[in-house]
């Protein structure tokens, strides 16, 4: 069960579809919600020393930041009033998100943002949030898509492929996976890993989930797309609300050779996406 969800409550207003699905899972499961908000100070202080050793001082206003982060916090306990859950909390951070967020994960047991939320520690080359916290945070990262109302209790999608960090976001994944409706384990290309899937590829993992919840079913494939692009299709044919993934599975190197199906998973905001590394 998840007992203490963190959700970031960013710049945008789009922590408000992160809100709805924290309220959700946390009226579920009887959690402890805490919304946090960063104010980035931290990061606006090391800019300034660094300016500072060229004889430049910029004028930052930290206080204009600690406001405005509070009043977005006060909008979260708004909004959180109108939900019949257990308790809520608040809490401001003097750094950027992605630090916040990583540092607060080994006190909660789900890490939830909204898609398209940006790392902050570096303004001008700004990364995927989610994407740094499955490598960062200890905990399991959940992705809430903006441009669609969260449906995190149909037809939920599993990438397998056999790899460890696909098994540690599943076994991260089981409260979803326990209330999901029907679940769809996805191996693709098993024939160009026989070594991790047996001999009856996906068997193993759904005898496994069986014994959890009910309606699981595998999915063997072959295709030549990108397997990102791949889960993403097979999601949006069977209606699923969620991808549950493992992230990062392969080298730096090779992904940015070849292309990374975390990325790919991430750029997309249609679909709720979970993943742990």
């Amino acid at each position: 069960m998840y007992k203490t969800i963190l959700l970031h409550i960013g710049r945008p207003p789009t922590w408000r579809r992160g809100m709805r699905a924290a309220a959700d899972l946390a009226k579920e499961h009887e959690a402890h919600l805490i919304g946090l908000a960063s104010t980035g100070y931290a990061v606006l202080q090391n800019s300034a020393a660094g300016a500072g050793a060229f004889g430049l001082y910029p004028p930052i206003g930290y206080d204009q930041f600690r406001s405005e982060a509070r009043q977005r916090l006060q909008e979260y306990e708004q909004a959180a009033a109108g939900y019949a859950f257990g308790s809520v909390e608040s809490r401001v951070i003097d750094d950027a998100a992605e630090y916040a967020l990583a540092l607060q994960s080994r006190y909660c047991d789900l890490v939830l943002v909204a898609g398209g939320a940006t790392t902050e520690a570096s303004p001008l080359l700004p990364g995927r949030l989610a994407g740094y916290l499955a490598l960062h945070a200890t905990r399991p990262v959940l992705q809430v898509a903006t441009r669609a109302e969260p449906r995190l209790d149909g037809t939920v999608v599993i990438g397998w492929n056999g790899g460890a960090e696909a098994s540690r976001a599943m076994a991260a994944a089981l409260p979803l996976l326990r209330r999901a409706a029907r679940v769809q384990i996805a191996v693709f290309n098993p024939d160009q890993g026989p070594h991790l899937h047996g001999d009856e590829p996906g068997a193993d993992v759904a005898r496994y989930l069986a014994r959890h919840c009910s309606n699981v079913a595998v999915i063997n494939e072959n295709t030549s797309a990108d397997p990102g692009e791949a889960l993403l299709d097979l999601a949006r044919s069977s209606g699923a609300g969620l991808i549950v993934a493992g992230a990062y599975g392969h080298s730096r190197f090779r992904e940015w050779i070849l292309g990374s199906t975390t990325a790919c998973l991430l750029d997309q905001d249609e679909v709720a996406v979970l993943m742990t590394h």
